[in-house]
């Protein structure tokens, strides 16, 4: 494998779809009789890992033959049963794909292998 053989795992997509979305939100919010937005920061890991399998599935292919180094970041996100957009009361992301700088700098020791702590901050 070259230097630049590793990959990482996206994050799991967030669930807000709410203000802190505003891409996702339905034209007609805010209007009289809109349904309220739902603000649920967790979701069941579940139901991510089906909604990523099929992007991820080459990835981890890959990882299985030996051909890169995956890094995987849902440990960092999810417990044994959900995933989390809040961690000690601070937003891990900005939208429902993104991740805040915040999340970033939690996540930089992941890059270690790859970039070396100089480039890592740490």
């Amino acid at each position: 494998m070259g230097p630049w053989s590793s990959s990482c795992a996206s994050p799991p997509r967030s669930p807000i779809t709410t203000a802190a979305a505003p891409r996702a939100r339905p034209p007609h919010a805010g209007w009289p009789l809109a349904p309220a937005p739902v603000t649920d920061p967790d979701m069941p890991r579940g139901t991510l890992a089906q909604r990523v399998a099929e992007a991820e599935a080459p990835w981890r292919a890959m990882a299985e033959a030996g051909e890169i180094t995956l890094i995987d970041s849902w440990p960092r996100f999810c417990d044994a049963g959900a995933c989390h957009a809040l961690h000690d009361s601070e937003g891990w992301y900005f939208d429902n794909n993104h991740i805040t700088n915040t999340a970033a700098r939690a996540l930089r020791d992941l890059f270690v292998p790859i970039f070396g702590t100089k480039v890592a901050g740490l």
